[in-house]
């Protein structure tokens, strides 16, 4: 019996050692994953462009020196800074000169929700012949090879591992309940908004995309066909075929009621035939054609970083609160 204890006792122990391995793993492999790019607003407070510059240079080398580079319009995690004036004034020399002791924060965050990760502060002095100047000394004596800079971008990476795998099921259930109420387009978005850092609870998330699409766009099949049937019903002229294709040629072909659609389409090009005698200028959707709803889910940039559009906005003062 003791012997059976302790095989087992042994076995148990290698059990949950290779699953804690794995995990450690899969936490190490989506550490890896995550990019910061090097954010920093165009107009920041109290800062020139000059001073901006010299600024985003210094965070370009943090990244660099830390493997973490990328594209600011490419990437959702961002490595940003704040600066804060702690004093200024004169030096008591001949002839005097402009000090200043500069407060410079550093957060790491996520650029759409504006969660904030992690911060850091370093107490900076620059001294120079006009304020310009020593503002612009004191951004350049930032120690880019600091170990508290290893130290924070691991924390920040570290962080959003940990919130975005200890939300997972919350995200989950959210995206569920929105889709429970036919309300599919806050539930793919809720799935979309799942970094692809964080590998099993992405994977997830997408295992569950497909199947409210296919519910999302076979609602909304029937109901731009039944409303496109009733346009078509009441008046069968020129206006009525331009109004009621409008809305067909809108419809995603994988959608369970498209056969229908194809037919009351075919049904009102025939008609515009007989009225005109043109070219029609409206036509369906191919099959192999892209969905233009999950284009928008990708370009939102919560989830593909690669396809987000140039314009989005980053929650830059929410991240970057003192």
């Amino acid at each position: 019996m003791k012997k059976f204890n302790i095989i087992t006792l042994l076995a148990s122990f290698l059990f949950f050692g290779s699953i804690m391995g794995q995990q450690d793993q899969e936490t190490m492999d989506d550490m890896g994953r995550i990019s910061l790019a090097v954010y920093l607003p165009e107009n920041s407070e109290g800062m020139t462009p000059s001073a901006n510059k010299v600024l985003g240079n210094k965070l370009n080398q943090i990244a660099t020196k830390n493997g973490i580079g990328g594209d600011a319009f490419s990437e959702r995690f961002i490595i940003t800074s704040k600066v804060n004036v702690l004093t200024q004034n004169l030096t008591p020399t001949a002839p005097p000169m402009h000090a200043y002791t500069l407060d410079v924060s550093f957060f790491i965050g996520d650029a759409i929700t504006g969660i904030k990760f992690a911060n850091s502060s370093k107490n900076i002095k620059g001294v120079g012949t006009t304020e310009t100047r020593a503002f612009l000394q004191a951004l350049k004596n930032i120690k880019t090879s600091d170990k508290a800079y290893q130290d924070f971008i691991n924390e920040g990476k570290e962080k959003i591992i940990t919130y975005y795998n200890s939300q997972c099921d919350i995200i989950l259930k959210e995206a569920k309940a929105f889709a429970d109420q036919n309300m599919y387009d806050p539930a793919l978005r809720k799935l979309f908004s799942i970094p692809n850092v964080c590998k099993v609870c992405f994977e997830k998330a997408m295992d569950k995309v497909p199947a409210y699409y296919q519910k999302m766009i076979d609602r909304n099949c029937k109901m731009k066909l039944n409303e496109a049937t009733g346009i078509w019903s009441a008046s069968q002229d020129l206006e009525a075929a331009t109004e009621a294709a409008k809305l067909l040629a809108t419809i995603e072909p994988q959608s369970s009621c498209f056969s229908d659609v194809s037919k009351l389409f075919k049904k009102i090009q025939t008609r515009v035939y007989k009225l005109d005698a043109r070219d029609w200028d409206y036509k369906l959707k191919e099959l192999n054609q892209t969905s233009e709803l999950i284009k928008a889910y990708r370009d939102i940039g919560v989830a593909t970083g690669e396809n987000q559009p140039q314009n989005v906005t980053y929650n830059y003062n929410a991240i970057s609160r003192w």
